[in-house]
């Protein structure tokens, strides 16, 4: 079985401050001490909290008090705070725009693209607003594309991140206009013959993205590729491109190898893949692509609105998507504080919601980043499980945010959990990880239809990581035979 890193949070009695509780369950507490004990893990590591639903009695306890570090159970938090602050069916729109005229075909002038805040804005998205400006009966583009990200800061990476900087996707920089979640898709495949230079291919194509290959084809051994954004590592400004230099080698007989690179200008970037969707549709741009303000005034030719807020909570769950997290923080920023969307302005809408459960920043906790990217950030296990009792309350957002959460053996970061057990689908909980954190939250259904809310945290040494899953394993199985 696969571990799992998981706080999950559950259903207690609810009474006026997140800190009162019922006494634990006899019986399962000293079941849970028994796997503790098992596991040869420091109790002070460990934060673990248990509860029924129906009842709301407390199973078990442990250091639930104690502040710890969550990773990524932060987004217990965030995405309930932007589900009850945001519209449930809330979009957010991409639009196409011009100042000019189109005569014979021909646009004279700048066409605008103006973002609009949505974090899913991907290849089908650029595909649909290129399918619906076609229709307008635009042929050549005499002019720039003009991208307007302006509805955010200017701040690319949330300060609650770890500030040394890597090029792997899941630090992509963010900006509200994106495209494929600010990251490239490199895919290496062997050459025909040993010695012949690798094939290398970055998905989606456009110009901003220049390949250098160094990569060789070898007869025998394993794959050793190495790829790396240069702009990032040598500290290059993006300018009209990004350089992705491909190093080391690949058996002829060996699978597609493929990695996932950040770019650094995700406005640009975004721009220059509507300029390729735009030739593979016919249209020519015969200007370049920069950044700036659409002009007030300035006509719609095409709009493409995103998937609501709650399915894009559903990605950032499932897959525990940083890029989603930060780019909806702003958001709910815009929504709450006004435009232009900053990360204060989202994380202070974010600790509104906290203070209406009488928690508060500081004292009760500290929240750097929505992400969970930051070891910053702290939370009493007792407290996320507040989190989870609230939302399961709310019955206008509870369902989205039950469906949100990845499920045991089926999808998300836990799809090979409880992979052919009859146990398959009746856990959903969000995981979390960081070296030396290990964590897990959500919902468990017993056989005999009795539901718990959990969280289980770990922060210890990172060597441990491992025995911490294994427990929380143990913890969730025993916990289904409770009822």
């Amino acid at each position: 079985m696969n571990k799992i890193i998981f706080a999950i949070s559950i259903s207690f009695v609810a009474v006026t401050s997140a800190r009162a509780k019922a006494a634990p369950s006899v019986n399962f507490q000293k079941k849970m001490e028994r796997l503790v004990t098992r596991s040869r893990i420091e109790k002070s590591h460990l934060g673990l909290v248990v509860a029924r639903v129906s009842g709301g009695d407390l199973l078990a306890s442990l250091n639930d008090d104690k502040r710890m570090t969550p990773a990524s159970l932060t987004k217990i938090v965030t995405a309930a705070a932007i589900l009850e602050k945001m519209p449930i069916g809330h979009q957010f729109e991409t639009d196409l725009l011009t100042t000019s005229t189109v005569k014979d075909g021909v646009l004279e002038g700048p066409l605008y693209l103006r973002g609009g805040g949505d974090p899913g804005f991907v290849s089908e998205s650029m595909w649909c607003l290129v399918d619906e400006f076609v229709r307008s009966g635009v042929k050549r583009i005499e002019g720039d594309i003009v991208v307007d990200d302006s509805l955010f800061d200017s701040v690319r990476v949330d300060p609650g991140r770890d500030q040394t900087q890597v090029d792997r996707a899941y630090d992509s920089p963010i900006g509200a206009m994106t495209f494929n979640w600010s990251a490239v898709n490199v895919f290496v495949r062997p050459g025909e013959t040993t010695g012949a230079t690798a094939r290398v291919y970055a998905d989606p194509e456009s110009d901003y993205i220049k390949i250098t290959n160094h990569a060789t084809t070898t007869n025998r051994g394993q794959t050793d590729i190495r790829v790396t954004n240069s702009n990032i590592f040598d500290h290059k400004p993006a300018g009209s491109s990004e350089t992705i230099v491909v190093n080391g080698h690949i058996p002829k007989t060996a699978d597609e190898f493929v990695a996932y690179k950040s770019i650094t200008k995700p406005d640009i970037w975004a721009g220059y893949q509507l300029k390729a969707f735009l030739r593979e549709r016919g249209i020519e741009v015969s200007g370049k692509v920069q950044n700036g303000k659409t002009p007030d005034g300035a006509k719609i030719l095409a709009r493409e609105k995103s998937k609501p807020v709650a399915e894009l909570i559903s990605q950032m769950m499932k897959y525990s998507n940083n890029f989603i997290a930060e780019i909806l923080t702003k958001d709910l920023g815009v929504q709450i504080k006004g435009a232009p969307g900053t990360m204060q302005k989202g994380m202070s809408a974010i600790r509104d919601f906290l203070s209406e459960m009488h928690l508060q920043n500081g004292a009760d906790y500290t929240m750097a980043s929505p992400s969970g990217l930051s070891r910053d950030n702290s939370f009493r296990p007792i407290d996320l499980l507040h989190v989870l009792e609230h939302v399961r309350k709310r019955f206008q957002i509870y369902p989205e945010y039950a469906s949100s959460l990845p499920i045991g053996g089926v999808d998300g970061t836990l799809r090979r959990w409880l992979k052919g057990s009859d146990l398959l689908g009746i856990v959903r909980a969000k995981s979390g990880h960081l070296d030396g954190v290990v964590g897990l939250g959500g919902f468990a259904g017993a056989r005999d239809g009795q539901v718990y809310e959990f969280v289980f945290l770990f922060n210890g040494p990172t060597k441990e990581g491992g025995r911490a899953a294994t427990l929380f394993d143990s913890l969730v199985s025993e916990l289904l035979k409770a009822g």
